[in-house]
């Protein structure tokens, strides 16, 4: 009798495993599955609802990265003011629900500057760009991201500019990455060209001259001359 009754806890045990395994494998592929489509569809879906967020790291990323793709989309930047919003809106609570989720993820709190930022937030845009530097401040990939939003809106930056934004182009200042990474506007840009001047001025000596002899190197490779 005990034999028959062990089987069926063991069976009702799997069956259970089974079934809280096939929700979470569900919510892992959801925001795949909302992602899917042609750049129209995602982008009409998003102004209409968030993207689900899942449990682990790599999907939340994906999620976040849809989201993220579709508000720097020309088209969406460039279309109908309500479709714009609606999109900024619904990123903005998926970085929301991400950052509950994982607090410390400097990429999520990335997200919700862009996307209040682009809802004509921008108070609680450099809030969530302040605490993306916070948490992620050797996180280069990120740094670029944060650099290219900030220098996008640095009017509003406020003591930021002096502060996260600093740090962020300092980091940038001392690899061919991310040199790379602000070349084009090292030579388009005249403020920006000064503003991250006065931060290469500030580091080593064999920094300098790497950041001048890698960002001439770049410019001429890009056809902007030295």
């Amino acid at each position: 009798m005990a034999t028959r009754v062990d089987a069926w806890l063991l069976l009702a045990a799997a069956l259970l495993l089974m079934a809280v395994g096939a929700v979470l494998l569900s919510r892992e592929l959801a925001p795949y599955a909302y992602a899917y489509g042609t750049r129209q569809q995602v982008l009409t879906r998003l102004a209409q609802a968030s993207p689900p967020i899942p449990p682990s790291i790599s999907g939340t990323t994906f999620a976040l990265e849809t989201c993220a793709n579709a508000l720097d989309d020309l088209q969406l930047r460039l279309g109908p003011t309500a479709r714009r919003l609606g999109v900024a809106d619904t990123c903005a609570r998926a970085a929301e629900d991400a950052i509950r989720a994982l607090p410390g993820s400097s990429y999520a709190h990335y997200v919700s500057a862009l996307a209040n930022i682009r809802r004509n937030d921008p108070e609680a845009g450099l809030l969530a760009l302040q605490r993306s530097e916070a948490y992620g401040p050797t996180e280069q990939w990120i740094a670029e991201l944060r650099v290219r939003l900030a220098e996008d809106n640095f009017a509003r930056l406020g003591p930021y500019a002096e502060e996260g934004h600093r740090a962020d182009l300092a980091l940038l200042a001392q690899s061919r990455r991310g040199i790379r990474a602000v070349a084009a506007r090292y030579v388009a840009d005249a403020g920006f060209r000064e503003r991250i001047t006065r931060v290469v001025e500030a580091l080593p000596m064999d920094v300098q001259q790497r950041f001048v002899s890698l960002v001439r190197a770049e410019a001429r490779a890009a056809g902007g001359g030295g």
